[in-house]
């Protein structure tokens, strides 16, 4: 901008000065010329003096820029310089920490080290005594054949003695006879008797020696077999001996090795057995421990009692878990078993989170009754009254007071959701310009307490009826006639399993567009569990949700796909543990039965939540009132019915709608299965058109 200024002036200045010369004739007058020259000096110089000054000032702003920019530069080196050191502290505390953790390591495999070594040396000694043993067998066995070959040479030396005995007798009785023979016969004779006198005497002396080798054989024998005995006996014994022994270094063996597998199973964060607090006589001690021992015993985990958090009303346990157990196990046990574990204990509740940092098991253990809060101070703390509840649903509905028209009713059976939406519909029935339609197409059943007028009693009859509500809602789309023009509450009860995908498919597509119909519908589930009724949690978030009872549970597992934040998350459960706490206290306390049971809800509409306490069961026959309760769309049956109500009794009568007249007559159906009616006094006779209270 000073450049342009500056050039301007000069070009300014010049044509002055050149028109002056020219003026004044200066050029031809050399001191005019001289004069006016110098005279233009003036501004040439300050035009050079603004130009330099220019330049100065851009060299100092960009001087003040890089300037700027190196304070920056060197604010955040300085910003990094810091985070770098609080990391490097972190670093080396984890250093530590680590070298810490090898130590210990280190130390317990030196432990180890050690005892596996001593174990190796007893195995030696335990080897070095077997092989003594085995000495001693062979021994026993050496000694053993020497007495069966001392035995064998005497049973030899008796069969050679016998067979000498007999050889003798026989040579001695031959050289008798030989020499009887050669003798006189007399002198055989006389001799004959003192023969056989010897021969007596040889055989009563063999029978003496024969008797007595005989006793030495059986003492013999005798004698052998005890040896016999008493070596198979020591040997059996010493073979036991070596057995039991064997069996007992091989179960020491077995049992070192599991204590090395437990030793590197804890190594790596394994817990097998449950690790107790010791005893101190402390309640809250024993109950910590008594948690434990159930766990093992009965649902076979183990698990280390870290300490436990006692205040006036409740006693917080912390538990270390094995690094291969999903903590999510841990949770559905008491999910499905809290009860009667805190019933075997003498607790009064306990619920079970996972701290998934630490990872530490905790639970929150209730051990006495509390005693329960006021009604007022519960309202005071957010739990909306069941005298407003009804009022709650029409404006969670209602899309102009910020709700959604398609309302999803989740709980399991006999969590009462049926009890909730019987209010809802008995609200419903004292509005003006409405009609209801319920449909249920489990009629008839032990948990029908209906006592409303249906337009299904079946599930073929829910499907039409959901139809009818699906046309209902096109053919206002197209500004055609329609089965009414009042606003159409529509509830369907059992629509998760009664009605087929299809079904489910259209309630997604009208979700949100019925609103501009003048239609809201109560769509009435088993579980808040989405994927396994084949909805979506987008679909969902088009919708006005009702959790009762358990059903809040399972809105609390999905917060992600609810959108909560984990604050969120955290200040729903807290509500929701203390609201059906005060609800559970009141029904023990009253005893009352479970059709007037307090109850509590969670109704989320987007963003926005709030705990609703359900109402008692409406008992009573809800009848057409002010709003029409339709139970059929046949044609004349609804009008005859319509007619008994006279805020209806206009909408009954079939006019032309071109004239206006009621001289109209049937002319066949359409497609459809529509009854079609033609005029007979208007210029449009040969037109057919649908009756909108025809079906």
């Amino acid at each position: 901008m000073k450049r342009n200024l500056c050039t301007t002036a000069l070009c300014g200045g010049l044509g002055l000065f050149g028109g002056l010369f020219i003026a004044t004739g200066a050029y031809k007058d050399l001191s005019k010329s001289l004069s006016i020259i110098a005279l233009a000096t003036l501004p040439t110089g300050y035009i050079s003096y603004v130009v330099a000054e220019t330049r100065a000032v851009k060299r100092i702003n960009e001087a003040k820029g890089h300037k700027e920019t190196a304070i920056k530069e060197a604010s955040d080196l300085y910003r990094k310089n810091e985070k770098l050191g609080v990391e490097t502290a972190k670093l080396n505390q984890t250093i530590r920490q680590l070298e810490l953790d090898k130590k210990q390591l280190d130390e317990r495999v030196k432990s180890l080290a050690e005892l596996l070594a001593a174990c190796q040396n007893e195995l030696l000694v335990k080897n070095n005594e077997i092989s003594n043993l085995q000495a001693e067998i062979t021994t026993l066995q050496s000694t053993l054949t020497e007495h069966q070959e001392r035995v064998e040479e005497l049973q030899a030396e008796c069969d050679e003695w016998d067979k000498k005995f007999f050889e003798l007798v026989e040579k001695e009785s031959q050289e008798k006879f030989k020499i009887a023979r050669d003798t006189e016969l007399q002198k055989i004779f006389d001799e004959h008797d003192a023969v056989n006198q010897q021969f007596q005497n040889i055989i009563d002396r063999t029978m003496i020696w024969a008797d007595k080798v005989r006793t030495s054989h059986a003492n013999k024998n005798e004698l052998v077999k005890q040896m016999s005995k008493d070596f198979n006996e020591t040997l059996d014994t010493v073979g036991s001996k070596i057995k039991e022994q064997e069996q007992t270094w091989l179960a020491e063996i077995e049992l070192l090795r599991e204590k090395v597998a437990v030793l590197q199973q804890q190594n790596v964060g394994e817990i097998l057995e449950p690790e107790y607090l010791p005893r101190d006589f402390n309640r809250a001690t024993d109950i910590s421990n008594g948690i434990a021992h159930v766990l093992r015993h009965f649902y076979n985990v183990s698990l280390r009692v870290n300490g436990f958090e006692e205040t006036e009303e409740l006693l917080r346990v912390g538990y270390a878990y094995s690094k291969s157990l999903d903590p999510k196990k841990l949770v559905d046990i008491f999910d499905k078993y809290g009860k009667d574990i805190t019933k075997s204990l003498g607790l009064y509740s306990i619920s079970a989170t996972v701290d998934k940092i630490s990872p530490t098991f905790v639970l929150t253990i209730k051990t006495e009754r509390p005693k329960p809060e006021s009604d007022e101070d519960i309202y005071k703390q957010g739990l909306i009254p069941a005298s407003q509840f009804s009022h709650q649903i029409f404006l969670a509905t209602d899309h102009t007071a910020k709700g959604k028209p398609t309302m999803r009713v989740m709980s399991s059976t006999g969590g009462g959701k049926g009890i909730a939406v019987k209010n809802v519909l008995a609200y419903f029935a004292e509005l003006n310009d409405w009609e209801v339609w319920l449909s249920d197409p489990v009629d008839g059943s032990e948990e029908d307490y209906w006592n409303c007028p249906k337009i299904a009693k079946s599930p073929g009859e829910a499907g039409k009826a959901y139809q009818q509500f699906t046309k209902l809602h096109r053919n206002r789309q197209k500004k055609e006639s329609a089965l009414t023009d009042k606003y159409v509450l529509g509830v369907f009860d059992e629509f998760d399993r009664q009605h087929d995908d299809d079904d489910k498919e259209i309630a997604k597509t009208i979700m949100t567009a019925i609103r501009h119909t003048k239609q809201r519908q109560i769509l009435i589930g088993q579980s808040g569990e989405v994927g396994e009724n084949h909805w979506t949690w987008d679909a969902m978030n088009n919708c006005s949700l009702l959790f009762i009872e358990n059903a809040i549970g399972t809105a609390i597992k999905h917060d992600k796909d609810l959108g909560w934040s984990l604050t969120k998350k955290r200040e729903i459960q807290k509500k929701y543990e203390k609201f059906s706490q005060w609800a559970q206290l009141k029904n023990e306390a009253g005893n009352i039965p479970n059709e007037n049971a307090y109850r509590i809800a969670l109704l989320v509409i987007g963003d926005r939540y709030s705990f609703l306490e359900i109402p008692s069961a409406n008992k009573g026959i809800i009848r057409s009132g002010k709003a029409f309760i339709r139970d059929t769309f046949d044609a004349v049956r609804s009008s005859w019915t319509e007619i008994s109500h006279p805020d209806e009794l206009t909408q009954t009568k079939i006019v032309c709608p071109h004239c206006a007249s009621d001289a109209v007559s049937r002319n066949g159906k359409n497609r459809l299965g529509e009854q079609l009616y033609s005029c007979k006094v208007c210029d449009n006779k040969p037109k057919k058109w649908v009756s909108p209270n025809s079906n």
